[in-house]
């Protein structure tokens, strides 16, 4: 045992006489003084507590802040996408009526009084009554134009899937199957400064159960969705017949570096589109589809079932009209539990945007049986947001063999020395 001892010793010490790491050798040299062993000692040790210091430094900041979000003004180049537009019906007199709701279901609110009078509702009648929300695109969309050049609505505005707040036709909204097929670019660059997006919504007496009582505009980003949570800023709900409701706009798009895709979602905070979970109902992510799939589960946890304005997830049900009410009783904490115990984290790619909705406005070139609402842009974007790296991994190498290199006057060579004394010229020991 005491000899396994004196030999490891005498490996270490060859080791530690050669090396090129500074100080060392003066603390095992024969010829060094006790007061000199220890100046060195206390010289290394210091040196070794401060290398450690700034490589833990070094790692925690790679580990916790690796992603940064500042603005540039660099805007010739740029390419932003105009917001997406999508008119809601959310209601109707017809639905109104027959069920005695006294909200939209849009809202999750039922009256207990609709239940009652009518106990025998199935789930399959009421998705039946939803579809006379389902108007075509062309009793109730006039004319379209942008920057002045006029368009069929129709052929840019398809329908959404179910999101909770009614029948939704959208126009520039990546979550449309027929986006990349567009005939018109929505695009805001050097050449297209301008962004001016003018829909006519038909109010005659054929819509009029519909239009405009029931009918909800939702500014939004490309990948977002109308909500039963969207902020009430980018909700447009103030139209008139015969008038024009004015729609002001500014634009902070936001860049994304590459390296940013390569940290995971907790270190850069948000997610890309294409970052989808396995059992998601949507291609797309977006904090909108999570927290409304959120709201789903909610639903289904309380109730069993979801409403008929919203999708049904697999192995889910849609509520009949007595369970409605279940969801209305329960509205609190499906919206709260949804909230807390779902982390749905923003879009990287979503742009910001300032809204600001004037009152209609009546103009005499607008037909009384016209609604119309003008999206206008006020500038080009100046300013952008860059999400970027401020400590890749190569920052981290970087760092640490800085660190090695002040304080050991260490190298990545050795390291090499390490094996090479130890078990290659173990025929130097003394």
């Amino acid at each position: 045992m005491w000899r396994h001892i004196i030999w490891c010793w005498k490996v270490l010490k060859q080791y530690l006489s050669n090396c090129s790491i500074h100080g060392v050798k003066y603390l095992v040299s024969a010829n060094t003084l006790h007061i000199e062993r220890c100046f060195w000692l206390l010289s290394c040790a210091l040196s070794w507590w401060g290398c450690a210091l700034v490589i833990r430094d070094s790692i925690d900041d790679y580990l916790e802040y690796p992603i940064d979000v500042s603005a540039e003004t660099s805007y010739i180049k740029w390419e932003v996408p105009f917001p997406s537009v999508a008119i809601c019906i959310k209601f109707s007199s017809d639905l109104k009526n027959k069920y005695n709701f006294k909200q939209p279901p849009s809202t999750l609110e039922f009256s207990a009084s609709s239940a009652t009078k009518k106990r025998n509702v199935s789930a399959e009648e009421l998705l039946q009554a939803y579809q006379t929300l389902q108007i075509s695109c062309t009793d109730f969309m006039g004319n379209c134009s942008w920057n002045d050049v006029q368009f069929n609505c129709c052929d840019e505005f398809k329908p959404l899937h179910k999101t909770g707040v009614g029948y939704c036709y959208a126009i520039n909204s990546r979550h449309i199957k027929p986006h990349r097929d567009s005939n018109i670019k929505f695009w805001i660059n050097r050449t297209v400064e301008a962004g001016n997006l003018v829909i006519d919504l038909i109010a005659n007496q054929n819509t009029n159960s519909y239009i405009p009582r029931f009918i909800t505009a939702y500014v939004l980003d490309n990948l977002q969705l109308p909500i039963l949570i969207t902020p009430a800023e980018r909700i447009i709900t103030m139209v008139r017949k015969g008038h024009v409701t004015q729609v002001e706009l500014v634009l902070l798009p936001i860049y994304n570096e590459r390296g940013v895709q390569n940290f995971p979602v907790r270190l850069r905070n948000c997610r890309f589109s294409h970052e989808t979970d396995k059992d998601s109902m949507f291609d797309l992510y977006s904090d909108d589809s999570c927290t409304m799939e959120g709201f789903m589960r909610e639903m289904v946890k309380y109730c069993g079932c979801v409403s008929f304005y919203y999708p049904t997830p697999a192995g889910a049900r849609t509520c009949n009209l007595t369970e409605l009410h279940c969801l209305s009783e329960n509205k609190k904490n499906i919206m709260s539990q949804a909230s807390t115990t779902l982390r749905c984290y923003p879009l990287c790619e979503k742009n910001a945007m300032y809204i600001n909705v004037n009152k209609p406005l009546q103009m005499d070139d607008i037909d009384d049986e016209v609604i119309r609402m003008h999206f206008m842009l006020l500038s080009r974007p100046r300013v952008r947001y860059r999400r970027y790296v401020v400590h890749s991994l190569v920052d981290v190498v970087v760092a640490v063999g800085s660190a090695l290199g002040l304080f050991m006057g260490a190298s990545i060579l050795s390291f090499f020395e390490i094996p090479y004394w130890l078990f290659y010229r173990r025929d130097r020991m003394a």
